[in-house]
C-alpha cells in the first residue's frame, strides 16, 4: 500500500501539470494558435465596401457601420460607383434591403454641416447578416474604426501546419505560424466559378506576438 500512494501522487501531480499546460494561453502551441487564427480566417474572403458613409446629426458613433447610408447619387469620381453594383447584387440575392430617403445628413467623420439630401440605406436582412460583416482596420488617419465588409464565404482554419520557435523581434517574442484555411457557406448569388475558388485550401504563414494575455497577430 506504501508503493501504491506515491505512485497516485505522481500520477496527480502529473495531471494537473497537463490541466495548467493547456490553459496556458501564452504557451506556444497549437490549441493556442488556432484560437487566434481562427477570428482571422473567417474574414479571409470578406472585402470591406468603400463608400462615402452619411449619418443624421447624434448619430453614435459606436452604433456600428451596418446599415450603412450612402447618397442616392454616387459622386462622379472616386470608389463609390465600382461598389454599388456590389451593394445592389447583394439586394437581389436577399441579403440587404435597399430604403430610399430623404435625411438631414453629413459625411461620417466630416466636420460640414448636415443639410436634407437624398439618400439610400442598405440594411442586412436576417440571411444576409452573417456576411455583412464590421471588419477592423485604420482610417487613412491611423486611427482604429471599424468598417463594412462584405464576405464571399465564412473562412475556417483546416491545419496548423508549423511554427517557430518563439523569438525576440521588435521589442516582443514572435513566432511565425503556417496555417491552412478554406472557405464554408459560399455567400447566395456568389459566381460558381468564385465558389469553387474560396472553397479551395490555401496555405499562409502569419507573425503572431505574445502578449500578457496571450497570442496576437503581430501587425
Amino acid at each position: 500500500m506504501s508503493a501504491t500512494v506515491p505512485a497516485r501522487a505522481v500520477a496527480l501531480v502529473a495531471a494537473v501539470l497537463v490541466i495548467a499546460g493547456c490553459s496556458d494561453l501564452r504557451a506556444a502551441n497549437e490549441a493556442n494558435f488556432r484560437r487566434v487564427l481562427e477570428p482571422v480566417a473567417r474574414e479571409a474572403y470578406c472585402r470591406t465596401v468603400n463608400v462615402g458613409l452619411l449619418a443624421a446629426p447624434g448619430t453614435a458613433a459606436d452604433a456600428g457601420p451596418w446599415p450603412l447610408t450612402v447618397a442616392a447619387e454616387p459622386p462622379p469620381v472616386g470608389y463609390d460607383r465600382m461598389e454599388r453594383p456590389r451593394l445592389d447584387e447583394a439586394v437581389r440575392a436577399g441579403l440587404l434591403t435597399r430604403t430610399a430617403a430623404r435625411l438631414n445628413a453629413t459625411g461620417v467623420g466630416s466636420d460640414q454641416p448636415a443639410r436634407a439630401q437624398d439618400v439610400v440605406t442598405y440594411a442586412p436582412t436576417e440571411a444576409g447578416r452573417r456576411y455583412m460583416v464590421a471588419v477592423a482596420g485604420r482610417t487613412m488617419g491611423g486611427v482604429a474604426a471599424s468598417f463594412p465588409a462584405i464576405c464571399d464565404a465564412l473562412g475556417e482554419v483546416t491545419a496548423v501546419v508549423r511554427w517557430t520557435e518563439p523569438a525576440d523581434a521588435f521589442g516582443r517574442r514572435v513566432s511565425r505560424v503556417t496555417y491552412r484555411y478554406r472557405g464554408t457557406d459560399p455567400r447566395p448569388g456568389l459566381p460558381t466559378g468564385q465558389v469553387a475558388q474560396v472553397g479551395t485550401e490555401q496555405e499562409r504563414t502569419l507573425a503572431l506576438g505574445l502578449t500578457g494575455d496571450g497570442w496576437r497577430p503581430a501587425s
